[in-house]
């Protein structure tokens, strides 16, 4: 997938893209995620591979945070990280 069209991609619609069937896991609504578990979260990080994918998944779990591949992200996936989680912005390095 192209970078344009990873970029169009975010919320539930990322999220059901990184499950694997072997997860176990059925997303019809938001109100699901509430029934997740910190491991079911720590599957989603693993497969995190761009800075897009760590904006998505801290959006849904900041409680991973420290998992956080910060080299990954990319100025655009700052600013978008940024807009909704400011107080990451001692990490961000565009700012320094």
């Amino acid at each position: 997938m192209n970078r344009e069209a990873e970029l169009e991609i975010s919320g539930i619609d990322w999220l059901c893209l990184k499950l694997m069937p072997e997860d176990g896991i059925r997303l019809e609504s938001e109100a699901r995620l509430a029934d997740w578990k910190m491991a079911d979260w720590e599957k989603i990080a693993n497969r995190c591979c761009t800075g897009h994918d760590w904006c998505e998944l801290l959006k849904f779990c900041p409680a991973l945070v420290d998992k956080c591949d910060w080299q990954k992200l990319r100025k655009e996936d700052w600013g978008r990280l940024l807009l909704s989680q400011p107080h990451h912005r001692d990490k961000c390095p565009f700012l320094s």
